[in-house]
């Protein structure tokens, strides 16, 4: 009989964890100047929270999303879209629930004292196309394994295509000379000498018959 699995339990972040997540996001995201499709959809995603009312939790799954919700609602107010932004990516909602509540309420004031540490100079300029197109209430749980998927088989397609087009076609004229086979010829003075051995020996015949 199996015994059954035990859930792993993850410590909660601190506030000089969510932070560090924060600063390691903006680094990554300026090495690269560009944002991921999976990523696109997390911003969008955290906008389109902002831009609901606030609903009576429900659930469990309720509370955490409004609490999310409300985190990236005082980010917006105090430090702007571009810090919301880096939230969305460093601070997905999971992540962010299962900080203690504390821990929670004082994160926005942490979000604004390293303001200046979150700017991504890009990021501002493609913003209002972001926070102007949400794609609605979509979950980024569903939406971060599909994308890596896609992600990793274009970067094996490309890896591939791009050795291949690394390495020339080689045909027989572009091989060195000593690597060539060479061809076997035949002596052109092999035929007239056996011809001049056959008259010699025909010759010796007729003598020896008289």
């Amino acid at each position: 009989m199996d015994k059954p699995r035990k859930q792993r339990s993850y410590a909660p972040l601190t506030l000089e964890g969510a932070v560090s997540k924060l600063l390691n996001t903006v680094e990554n995201i300026k090495s690269r100047n560009y944002i991921k499709p999976h990523e696109k959809k997390l911003i969008q995603y955290a906008f389109s929270l902002i831009g609901q009312p606030r609903k009576e939790p429900k659930s469990k799954a309720d509370k955490r999303r409004e609490d999310y919700r409300y985190f990236l609602k005082q980010v917006d107010t105090e430090c702007g879209p571009v810090s919301v932004c880096v939230c969305a990516l460093g601070l997905r909602q999971t992540v962010f629930g299962c900080m203690l509540e504390d821990r929670r309420l004082r994160l926005p004031m942490m979000v604004k004292k390293h303001k200046s540490d979150l700017e991504i100079p890009f990021l501002r300029e493609v913003v209002p196309d972001l926070r102007d197109r949400p794609t609605g209430a979509e979950h980024e749980e569903g939406t971060d394994s599909q994308d890596n998927t896609q992600e990793i088989r274009e970067q094996s397609y490309s890896t591939s295509t791009s050795v291949s087009d690394r390495t020339p076609a080689v045909s027989p004229g572009h091989l060195a000379p000593e690597s060539r086979t060479p061809e076997l010829q035949s002596d052109p003075t092999e035929k007239p000498r056996a011809m001049q051995q056959g008259k010699r020996d025909h010759s010796k015949n007729g003598v020896g018959s008289d």
